[in-house]
C-alpha cells in the first residue's frame, strides 16, 4: 500500500506533463533536442498507469488512466520507426543506443494490461518489441572498458530480449531473441579472466559466451571518463531481464546471474551507513538522488539477503520524505529546476520517471518489507582499505569515517573525499575537492597526473602524485604534489600540497584546501561549526552567499569532523544557491585557504600547506595533532598525534630521479628514493 500511495501522489506531478494530440494519441513530456529525454520518460510514465490502472486506488479513475495508457502506447508504437507515421516525424525513435530499454517498459505495460487494450495497440508494441530485438539477433555486444564501459548498453539490451522471448514465446523468432539474451547478458560484466574460463555453463564453458571485456578486475566500471557506482548499479538491470521469466513462472538462465556475488560485494563498499551511494570519483548525475529500490528488493527476495531488505525499505523511505518535502507529487522539486536548457531539455521529468518505473517495478516484486531487514550489517559493511589501481583511486571504510583519493574523476581532475561516520549528508563528492586551485592570467584551465604512488596497508593508506597545472604557449606553468593519507588510529586523515612555479607566472587565484561538504534540506537547511571561542549556525540554500574568515587554524563541524590548518586561518564559504554540479540539486559550503595571489618567479613556491582531519571529534575536544612539520631540500617530515594515543611519522621524498634522502632519528634510518613515503609509528 505504501508504493501505491506514493505512485498515486506522484500522478499529481504527472498529470501535469501529459499531452493530448489528438482522440487518439497523446504522450507525457515535451519534444526536445534529445529522442532519450521524450521518450524514455513516457515510455516509464505508460507503465507506471498502467500498473495503477490495474491495481486501483480510491481516488483513481481507472477508467480515465485506461484511456491515457492506449493513446500512450498508440502513440509509442506509431512514432517509431517500424511504423513510420508521417504525421510524427517530429517524433520519430527506434534503432537507438538506449531504445530497447525504452521498448521494455512498452512491454511491461502490455504484459501488466493484458486483454485490456484494443487490437491495434498490441499489434504495434509486439512489432516495436520484435523490431528491436531482431537487431541483436546476429549482432556481437559492443565491448568497452576503459571510461566507457559497455556494461549497461549489453545489460539494457539483454533485458529487452529476455522480455521478447518470454512475452512473445510463440514468435518464430523466440528462440534467437533467447540466445541473444543471454549472450549480452554474459557480456554486461565480462572481465578478462570470462576468456579462460573453462566452467561449463548452459551448453558451453563460459569462454564461449563472452567476447567482450567490460569490467576491471576488481569489478569496477568505468563511464563518462572514471569510476562511477551508477553505471556499476547498471546490474540491477539484468534483475529487470530475470522478470520476464519470473513473470512466466520460470527461473532465469544462469547468465543472468554470473558473478553476482563478485559484483555485490564491490557494490556494497560504496554504500555508506544510511544507505547513500558513495561517489569517490565524483558525481556528475543530481547529488540528491536515491539508490535503487527494485534493485535491493530483487536481492532481497530472490538472494534472500536481509541487508537489502532493509536498504529497500531506507530507499522508501527516503523517497517518501523528498515527495512531501516536493508538495507537488514529484521527488526532486525541492531541489530540482522545473527543467533545464537546451540538450538537457526534458532530463528533469526523465529523473521523475525512473523513480517512479523503478517504484512501479517493486510493487510487481510483491517483496515482503516487514522481514529481512538488518539494520546492523550497515554498521560495519565491507569495512577495509581498498585499492582500486584500474581506476586510480584509494578508499577506506573504517568505524570512523569514510575516506578516499582519486587521481581520476570524472572531470580529470583529482579529489578527496573525507566523510566522518555517520554522517552521510558531509558527501561533498565534487571534483577538485581536497585539490587546491589555481587560476593563470593567461594561462589555460588545464590539468595533467603525471604520476602517483599509492601505498595499503591493513588500517592505513598513503598516496602521493604529482599534477601538471595550467597551460600557456606549450607550457605548463606549475607542478603541484598532493599527498594523502590516512594514519593506522582510522580516524585521522593528512593531506599535505605544494606547488611551485614552473616558468615566470602571475596568479589570479590561489586556493589551498577545498573542503566541500552539504548544507540543504537533507540535513536541516543549516550547519553549526566551532572555530577559536566561537559557535556560529550557517544557513543553507536561499540564505546570503558570504565568505566568513573564522581566524582560527580549525573549524569544527558539527561535533562530527575537525579540520586542522598548521597556523593558517580557514575560510568558510557560506554558499546559497544549489552549486553541486551542473543540476544544481545540493547546496555545497566549502572550507579552504587563502594563499597570496601575483607574480611568481620560476621556481618560486606558489603555496604549501598542511591539513589534518579528524572525525567524530566533538568541539570540546579539539587537540591540533601537528606536532612537528617541517620541509626541507624537498623532504616533507611531519610527526602527527594519533587518536589512538600514538604517535606518527609521515614523510615524503619530492626530489625526482633517484635522489635518495636520509632520515635519521636516535639511531634508527629511513632511506628514501624519489617520489617514496612512509609512514610510520614512533
Amino acid at each position: 500500500m505504501r508504493i501505491k500511495r506514493i505512485l498515486k501522489r506522484f500522478l499529481k506531478y504527472a498529470d501535469e506533463h501529459w499531452r493530448e494530440i489528438n482522440e487518439e494519441m497523446g504522450f507525457f513530456g515535451k519534444l526536445t533536442p534529445v529522442t532519450e529525454m521524450r521518450v524514455r520518460p513516457h515510455n516509464e510514465l505508460v507503465f507506471v498507469y498502467s500498473l495503477l490502472t490495474k491495481v486501483g486506488m480510491g481516488g483513481l479513475d481507472r477508467s480515465l488512466m485506461l484511456r491515457k495508457v492506449v493513446k500512450g502506447l498508440r502513440y509509442a508504437y506509431r512514432s517509431h520507426i517500424s511504423f513510420n507515421d508521417k504525421d510524427l516525424r517530429e517524433h520519430l525513435w527506434g534503432d537507438d543506443w538506449q531504445s530497447t530499454l525504452w521498448t521494455t517498459y512498452l512491454a511491461l505495460a502490455l504484459y501488466v494490461l493484458e486483454g485490456q487494450v484494443p487490437e491495434d495497440v498490441i499489434d504495434g508494441i509486439r512489432r516495436v518489441v520484435a523490431y528491436e530485438a531482431d537487431r541483436f539477433i546476429n549482432l556481437e555486444p559492443p565491448n568497452g572498458l576503459i571510461g566507457d564501459t559497455k556494461a549497461e548498453e549489453n545489460a539494457w539490451d539483454a533485458t529487452l530480449l529476455a522480455f521478447a522471448s518470454n512475452m512473445m514465446s510463440e514468435h518464430p523468432h523466440a528462440d534467437k531473441w533467447e540466445e541473444a539474451a543471454k549472450r549480452f547478458a554474459m557480456n554486461s560484466f565480462s572481465q578478462f579472466d570470462d576468456h579462460f574460463n573453462n566452467q561449463w555453463m548452459d551448453g558451453r564453458p563460459v569462454r564461449e559466451w563472452v567476447s567482450t571485456i567490460t569490467t576491471f578486475p576488481d569489478f569496477t566500471v568505468e563511464n563518462h571518463g572514471s569510476f562511477h557506482p551508477g553505471y556499476l548499479g547498471a546490474y540491477g538491470l539484468l534483475f529487470l531481464a530475470s522478470m520476464a521469466y519470473w513473470l512466466k513462472g520460470k527461473r532465469p538462465p544462469p547468465q543472468f546471474m554470473y558473478k553476482f556475488e563478485k559484483w555485490y560485494e564491490t557494490y556494497r563498499r560504496f554504500i555508506l551507513w544510511n544507505g547513500r551511494i558513495a561517489y569517490p570519483c565524483g558525481h556528475d548525475w543530481p547529488n540528491v538522488r536515491v539508490g535503487s529500490p527494485f534493485m535491493m528488493a530483487y536481492i532481497a527476495k530472490f538472494h534472500q539477503e536481509s541487508m537489502a531488505g532493509y536498504l529497500y525499505r531506507v530507499y522508501i523511505k527516503r523517497l517518501e520524505e523528498l515527495q512531501r518535502m516536493s508538495k507537488d507529487g514529484s521527488f526532486y522539486g525541492a531541489f530540482l529546476q522545473e527543467d533545464y536548457p537546451g540538450f538537457a531539455s526534458g532530463r528533469r521529468l526523465e529523473f521523475e520517471a525512473d523513480v517512479a518505473a523503478n517504484l512501479a517495478l517493486c510493487y510487481m516484486l510483491d517483496v515482503n518489507v516487514k522481514e529481512g531487514s538488518d539494520e546492523g550489517s550497515l554498521e560495519e559493511l565491507e569495512t577495509g582499505i581498498y585499492h582500486h589501481k584500474y581506476s586510480e583511486f584509494i578508499m577506506a571504510r573504517t568505524p570512523y569515517v569514510f575516506a578516499s583519493f582519486s587521481w581520476k574523476s570524472l572531470r580529470h581532475r583529482p579529489m578527496g573525499l573525507v566523510i566522518p561516520k555517520p554522517r552521510e549528508d558531509f558527501g561533498g563528492w565534487k571534483e577538485g575537492s581536497l585539490t587546491g586551485y589555481t587560476a593563470f592570467e593567461g594561462g589555460e584551465d588545464k590539468v595533467k597526473v603525471i604520476f602517483h604512488n599509492d601505498y595499503v596497508n591493513e588500517s592505513s593508506f598513503m598516496t602521493l602524485g604529482l599534477i601538471k597545472n595550467g597551460f600557456h604557449e606549450g607550457k605548463w606553468l606549475s607542478d603541484q604534489y598532493i599527498l594523502f593519507a590516512l594514519l593506522p588510529d582510522m580516524r585521522t586523515c593528512v593531506l599535505y600540497e605544494h606547488v611551485k612555479a614552473l616558468n615566470d607566472i602571475h596568479v589570479t587565484t590561489n586556493i589551498g584546501l577545498r573542503y566541500f561538504y552539504e548544507n540543504d534540506l537533507m540535513n536541516r537547511n543549516k550547519r553549526i561549526i566551532y572555530y577559536g571561542n566561537e559557535r556560529l549556525e550557517v544557513e543553507g540554500v536561499g540564505g546570503q552567499t558570504r565568505e566568513l574568515k573564522v581566524n582560527s587554524n580549525y573549524v569544527n563541524i558539527e561535533d562530527s569532523l575537525t579540520i586542522y590548518s598548521e597556523g593558517k586561518a580557514l575560510v568558510y564559504l557560506d554558499s546559497a544557491e544549489r552549486n553541486d554540479n551542473y543540476w544544481k540539486s545540493v547546496n555545497m559550503d566549502s572550507i579552504y585557504i587563502l594563499f597570496r595571489k601575483g607574480d611568481f618567479k620560476e621556481g618560486d613556491i606558489v603555496r604549501d600547506y598542511v591539513v589534518i582531519f579528524v572525525a567524530k571529534q566533538k568541539h570540546d575536544e579539539v587537540d591540533n595533532p601537528l606536532i612537528i612539520r617541517n620541509f626541507e631540500n624537498e623532504l616533507l617530515v611531519l610527526k602527527i598525534r594519533g587518536q589512538d594515543g600514538r604517535s606518527y611519522l609521515l614523510a615524503a621524498n619530492l626530489k625526482p630521479e633517484n635522489e635518495r634522502l636520509i632520515i635519521r632519528r636516535g639511531e634508527e634510518e629511513y632511506v628514501l628514493n624519489a617520489y617514496e613515503v612512509l609512514l610510520d609509528e614512533i
